[in-house]
């Protein structure tokens, strides 16, 4: 990680703490590395994401909302832990 990479990471860690002190609920950090197209309504999301500190992988469906055209998350999924990540491949 270059030194740069790590004043940002510091600084976005630092900004999450605070709007959790501000809100009361914490930030939760994604970055989508897969979909697949289930059908034309739904499809299947892996992100990997930072909860609190704490890194996880989620797979999850996602149904397209017919008012907006957004996909919206269903309870269809779970998350891991990287450690148990690992041990899917």
């Amino acid at each position: 990680m270059q030194p740069t990479e790590k004043k940002q990471k510091k600084a976005a860690v630092k900004e999450q703490k605070e709007n959790k002190e501000k809100t009361g609920t914490p930030v939760i950090e994604t970055r989508v590395l897969l979909e697949i197209q289930k059908s034309p309504t739904e499809i299947i999301r892996l992100v990997k994401g930072e909860y609190n500190g704490s890194p996880f992988f989620d797979l999850r469906v996602f149904f397209k909302e017919e008012a907006t055209g957004t996909f919206k998350a269903t309870k269809k999924g779970f998350a891991l832990k990287p450690e148990l990540f690992q041990k899917l491949l």
